[in-house]
């Protein structure tokens, strides 16, 4: 099973994402802003095998967010996820819609980690 971060500012959304993967036998840590979860990331960048973030959220996006963490890691593996429309997606990331159902986010996250 993998560490997992994942960054949302929204709270109905990143405590299920977060359940989800619990239950799912991974251990997670959350972060409800781009900062916060730059600074947990790069506190520990060989500890987290994914990170999962919004590309929407105030201050600092998603797109800075994964651009600081591929400064740490540039082989981080990243699924970014959006409710609105994503006009840009970054290089070498994961994409999903919100709303996607747990199956999909699981899915995913096993995607990743069977990825060398």
């Amino acid at each position: 099973m993998a560490t997992i971060l994942v960054v949302d500012d929204d709270e109905t959304f990143r405590s299920p994402i977060a359940d989800i993967l619990r239950r799912a036998g991974h251990t997670v840590l959350t972060a409800s802003i781009g900062a916060e979860g730059v600074a947990l990331y790069r506190s520990s960048p060989d500890l987290f095998q994914i990170v999962l973030t919004d590309l929407q959220m105030p201050t600092m996006d998603g797109h800075q967010l994964v651009e600081l963490v591929r400064e740490t890691n540039s082989r981080a593996k990243i699924i970014c996820m959006s409710g609105g429309i994503a006009k840009r997606i970054p290089a070498n990331t994961e994409f999903l819609r919100k709303p996607f159902r747990a199956s999909e986010v699981r899915a995913c996250v096993d995607r990743l980690l069977h990825q060398s």
